[in-house]
This record gives structure tokens, C-alpha cells and sequence, in this order.
């Protein structure tokens, strides 16, 4: 008898509960989600780059979250300043920003314009966004505030059962400015393009970085009080094009590049005003290296209160690992710098005379002779050549071809030579 009753509640029962599920509970789990692992993701991304983040003033509600973020960090002379929108799913609306209706959780900020790292103009307002779609994928992204250009898009994926996860897109940036302790970095024009994925633990692919050009400009620490006098500049470094490429597979390989550098105002360091530093093209790799112990072990005051333990520490560290300085080629008009090396150990490792070194440096000579006035280590060109000669007939330097000059460094059970001369160790150890 209640069975005609029933038959026709049973839509409207199940269309309630569906959108009570979809429009209250599972929005406001996926907020106490944020809620409760925003400020922990945080602190551990910061970590990993010697960071600190603080979450304060979180606003929560059940469609919605507010909280701002700022990120400390010894690095940067400045605080990082963020303010975070979140939306809850699955409906996150028709926003412009996060390019997705249906999704776990949405947050968007806008980049800062001032602060450690920040957006560069300061008048291009970027919006950054990140989404987790239904599918579990994570979007992060950016476009310009008036929602005329995309700047792209990277995609990570991770799937926990079988250890894997990737991270491919591309995402541009109009250009970015840090504030470090020693200076300022400004990039014009970032690309970023990433094709990772991690496999059991095990890296591959490549990511890269390049810009139409950077300036390092270096903090000025001469104060004028003289209000008459313009203030002088600070030494800067202006780099074109510059690029960086990491490949990721058996050894990981770590490609840096850019067309053309100058050194300007250097004035103040005891350098010629402007220096031409030319081409960069140089590639490293290495494999089975610990970089977090290989850091910790070099104790550069250790180092000169007793050498030995320090490079013993050093070598142990380092352990069955290999470091490979394929290329650093520098080309300017009148010739070029080129420097290849390897950094290694005899296993088993026992102490420091098990450390590897071998490095082989080849130039031209009025390249060398350009720095050296460049540097005040000579008055003129003739003084020039004739330091470099006399190195020559001492050994310290070989002629293999007119006009160009090499050396060669090795270091090899406990002996050291340079060219062809040998140096004795134990001096300059004790």
C-alpha cells in the first residue's frame, strides 16, 4: 500500500542525498583536507629548499577557504608574501583562473609584485593557479590578470601504489626578480618545460629553463654623502639568453648556457669597467652521488684548522660517486677557455689519498693576456707574455700549439702534479 508512495519519493530521495553528498560533504571534507595538510605540504616543499612557511589568518567555510602564506627563508632578503583563494569540489565553479569546473580543490593567488621573489615588471599582474581534477591530476598554471594570454600549464600526476609520478608541461613567466643576500637576480622572459617522471624511486626525463636575458646586480656597499654627487652604480653582470638543461636517466646530467655576458661597473672590485665574458657552453654529469652528505662534509674552517680529517670526510662522502666536467668552453673574439675534468675515488675508500682528481685547462694566449690586465695581475701586454713565459719554462704551463696554452692537474694516490711539474703534498697539509 506504501509502495506507490515510495516508487515516487525514491528519485527525489536519491537526487537529495546525491546532492547533499556532491554540494555539502564532499566540498567540506576536501576543505578540512586543505585545512588540515596545507600548512604540513608547505613546510615540507620549503624544506627541501632551505625554506620556512608559515600559514596564518585560514578562513574556512564549506565551498570556500582563505589563508595567507609567507615563506622565509635565509635566501632571500625579503619574505614572500601569498594570499590564497581556495575552492572545494566538486563543483568549483566556472573560474577563469583554474580553467576547470569539476575538481577536488582549486588555489589561486595573485604573484607578488614585491618581496625575496617576485613577478618582474611589477606592473604585469600574473594570477597563479592549481587545481586537482577528479582524475587526481594536479594543474598548476598562470595567466595574466586581465585573462588575455595563458602562460601555460604543468601537469604532475602521482600514483601512490605502484611509486610512480610524473610532471610534464610548460609554463611561461614575463620575468621574475629575486632579492638574495647578495645582490639581485632579474629575468626576463622565463620559459619552464618539464618532461619527469619517477619510476620505484628512479628518476628520468628533463627539464629546462631559459630566458631572453638576465642581470645579476650586486648590493652596493659605498654610501655617498655627498647629495651633489649621483650615487655610482653597482657591479652588475647582464647575461643573453641565458639556458639550463637537467637530464635525468642512469647519470644526471646538468647542461648551462647563454650567447653573450658582460660584466659592467666593476669598477669598484678592482676589475676593467667592461668586460666582455663571451659564449658559455658547459656540461656536468655525475652518478652515485649523496649531494646532502657531499655538502655537509665540506667544513671550509675545518679545512685550514686541519686539512686531513676535512679531506677525509670529504672523500667518504663522495664514496663510489663520480663527477664529470665534460665541457666549460668560454668564447670571446680573440679565443676561447676550455676546462674538462672528473672527480672521483679508488674503492674501496679508506682516506683522502683515495680521492681522484684530474683536470685539463686549455686557452688562448691573448685571451689569458686580456684577463690578466683585466684583473690588474699585469701593467701591460709585454708583462704579460713574459709571466706567462717564464711559467712556461718552469713547468707550470705547456705550448701545445702557437698561441695556445694548457695545464693539466692531477691528483692521484696521495700525489699531486701541475703540468709537468710534481708538488709535494705533505706541505700543505700539516
Amino acid at each position: 500500500m506504501l509502495s506507490p508512495v515510495i516508487k515516487n519519493l525514491a528519485l527525489p530521495l536519491w537526487a537529495g542525498l546525491f546532492c547533499l553528498l556532491a554540494g555539502i560533504v564532499l566540498p567540506w571534507q576536501a576543505g578540512m583536507y586543505l585545512h588540515n595538510h596545507l600548512a604540513v605540504t608547505l613546510e615540507k616543499i620549503a624544506g627541501n629548499v632551505h625554506a620556512q612557511a608559515r600559514v596564518r589568518d585560514y578562513q574556512q567555510g564549506i565551498w570556500s577557504s582563505s589563508a595567507t602564506v609567507s615563506i622565509q627563508s635565509d635566501l632571500l632578503r625579503e619574505p614572500v608574501e601569498l594570499h590564497l583563494a581556495m575552492h572545494h569540489g566538486p563543483w568549483l565553479g566556472s573560474n577563469p583562473e583554474a580553467h576547470a569546473a569539476w575538481g577536488w580543490f582549486s588555489v589561486n593567488t595573485r604573484l607578488p609584485t614585491q618581496g625575496g621573489i617576485s613577478i618582474f615588471p611589477a606592473q604585469s599582474a600574473v594570477d597563479g593557479w592549481l587545481y586537482a581534477d577528479l582524475f587526481g591530476l594536479i594543474h598548476l598554471g598562470g595567466q595574466l590578470h586581465d585573462a588575455t594570454q595563458n602562460l601555460g600549464e604543468i601537469r604532475l600526476r602521482s600514483l601512490i601504489h605502484n611509486d610512480s609520478s610524473q610532471c610534464r608541461g610548460e609554463l611561461r613567466l614575463p620575468g621574475l626578480k629575486w632579492l638574495a643576500p647578495a645582490g639581485e637576480l632579474i629575468v626576463a622572459d622565463v620559459v619552464i618545460r618539464t618532461n619527469l617522471q619517477r619510476d620505484h624511486g628512479e628518476r628520468q626525463g628533463d627539464f629546462s629553463a631559459d630566458a631572453l636575458r638576465a642581470a645579476w646586480i650586486a648590493l652596493s656597499n659605498t654610501s655617498n654623502n655627498n647629495p651633489m654627487l649621483m650615487p655610482a652604480l653597482p657591479p652588475s653582470i647582464l647575461l643573453e639568453q641565458p639556458r639550463i638543461d637537467v637530464l635525468f636517466a642512469k647519470s644526471t646530467q646538468i647542461s648551462a648556457a647563454w650567447s653573450s655576458a658582460r660584466g659592467i661597473n666593476l669598477s669598484s672590485l678592482g676589475l676593467s669597467n667592461n668586460i666582455e665574458l663571451g659564449h658559455l657552453n658547459t656540461r656536468l654529469n655525475w652518478q652515485n652521488v649523496h649531494w646532502s652528505a657531499l655538502w655537509s662534509s665540506v667544513d671550509v674552517s675545518a679545512l685550514m684548522r686541519s686539512k686531513i680529517p676535512a679531506l677525509n670526510a670529504f672523500t667518504y662522502a663522495l664514496d663510489e660517486g663520480n663527477i664529470r666536467l665534460e665541457v666549460f668552453e668560454l668564447s670571446q673574439a680573440q679565443g676561447q677557455l676550455f676546462v674538462s675534468g672528473e672527480l672521483s675515488t679508488h674503492s674501496p675508500v679508506q682516506d683522502w689519498r683515495d680521492l681522484e682528481l684530474h683536470v685539463y685547462t686549455e686557452l688562448s694566449q691573448p685571451t689569458l693576456v686580456a684577463w690578466m690586465l683585466d684583473m690588474g695581475w699585469a701593467q701591460t701586454p709585454q708583462a704579460a707574455l713574459e709571466q706567462l713565459e717564464n711559467l712556461r719554462r718552469q713547468g707550470w704551463l705547456d705550448a701545445p700549439l702557437p698561441g695556445q696554452l694548457s695545464a693539466t692537474l692531477d691528483l692521484w694516490r696521495g700525489e699531486m702534479s701541475l703540468s709537468n711539474r710534481r708538488v709535494p703534498l705533505k706541505p700543505q697539509l700539516q
